[in-house]
């Protein structure tokens, strides 16, 4: 069952949606499913992420509280230790679990906003102590329009704006001249200073000195600068992209399968087709559509959709053996056809993949008793 919690309201939605349709109330919160379904969604998934990304509470939430998704004392202990900035393998260790075990849980967390990790743009920084050095240098250099320009400018961006950009020096830079530009720039754009000397707000002038000295204090330390560059690489940036095309593409699949699921084929033929553009390293996509075509064909009377859509299938049978929805669609096709022997075949198959597959032995039971009456008739 997959539940979908809207931006605006909240409502449910099932894989397989029965004819009669009875409302229920749910023992708990909509939101309790929603964040158990994120986190299956993470384990099927399988998340990988930058070793060096930091997470941590999101102090900004809003709408939501831990408390309403009713967590587990495990995922409340997960939840706890992002009280401060913590990577993922070294939240593991404080609570004797494993990476597998946490991972889907603090992505899940994300996702709903609870949790925010240090490539998420817009992020609150993190409190940052500024030398005092800095603020005890006497100023003495003369504004230009330019230099306001150069602060308006960078405000524009100052959530996401690259370190090395803002301070205005090279990648390659190393501390001793870093430092010379920080206090130059720190004698320049103090914001005493840029109250005398600009029409800046007072507020954007020590927003632009705090992420200066933010930057500052992260490239001048070694292990932060290097966790910095990591996480603001293109491999980095890559992966965020990745991540960004595998949840548009989860999300248009679902689309897929619920037109699947009201019999409405060339709609779910499109969107799993869509899914596949985005994304096309889930296998279980390219067997939804095998299906989907199947379907589409035996309606429409296409030999060419038929055929198609089971040579998805049989593909995805020789290459994904061991997944129990191809076994389960491939027996579909077969009682189709009237094929019943390879349907048991098939269904058998998908059972002993997924023990708990009601609908393939719901389909098992009905073939193997039609099969036996068969047999009693003809003796």
């Amino acid at each position: 069952m997959v539940f979908i919690w809207g931006d605006v309201g909240q409502f449910a939605s099932v894989e397989f949606l029965p004819k009669d349709v009875t409302k229920i109330k749910l023992p708990l919160p909509l939101k309790h499913y929603v964040f158990q379904a994120l986190i299956s969604k993470y384990k099927r998934i399988k998340n990988k992420f930058p070793p060096t990304m930091r997470f941590e509470i999101n102090q900004d939430a809003k709408n939501i509280s831990v408390d309403e998704l009713q967590p587990s004392e495990f995922e409340k202990k997960i939840f706890s230790t992002l009280s401060q900035s913590e990577q993922i393998r070294k939240i593991s260790p404080k609570i004797e679990s494993t990476d597998a075990e946490v991972t889907p849980i603090v992505l899940a967390f994300r996702e709903i906003g609870l949790v925010r990790a240090d490539s998420d743009p817009k992020r609150k920084p993190q409190a940052i102590a500024t030398p005092q050095a800095a603020a005890n240098v006497p100023g003495g250099d003369d504004f230009t329009k330019a230099d306001e320009m150069n602060v308006l400018n960078k405000l524009k961006d100052i959530d996401t704006i690259d370190y090395f950009d803002l301070l205005g020096v090279k990648n390659d830079i190393n501390n001793a001249e870093l430092q010379k530009v920080y206090f130059s720039l720190a004698k320049k754009y103090h914001p005493d200073r840029i109250k005398m000397k600009m029409s800046i707000a007072v507020k954007d002038a020590e927003r632009f000195f705090a992420k200066v000295t933010e930057a500052y204090n992260t490239l001048s330390n070694p292990v932060l600068r290097k966790e910095y560059e990591f996480t603001h690489s293109k491999e980095a940036v890559a992966h965020e992209e990745l991540m960004h095309r595998i949840m548009k593409s989860e999300s248009v699949y679902l689309e897929g399968q619920a037109f699947l699921n009201k019999n409405q084929f060339n709609e779910a033929v499109d969107k799993l087709k869509e899914a596949i553009a985005i994304y096309d390293k889930e296998p279980e996509y390219f067997i939804t559509l095998g299906w989907a075509l199947f379907r589409q064909g035996a309606r429409d009377r296409l030999s060419s959709k038929i055929a198609e859509g089971k040579k998805l299938l049989v593909d995805a049978y020789v290459r994904e053996y061991q997944l129990a929805l191809v076994s389960y669609y491939l027996g579909m096709v077969s009682k189709h056809e009237n094929k019943i022997d390879d349907a048991i075949k098939f269904f058998r198959k998908c059972i002993s993949v997924e023990p708990t597959h009601s609908l393939a032995a719901s389909e098992l039971r009905f073939l193997e008793r039609k099969q036996d009456e068969k047999g009693g008739k003809k003796k």
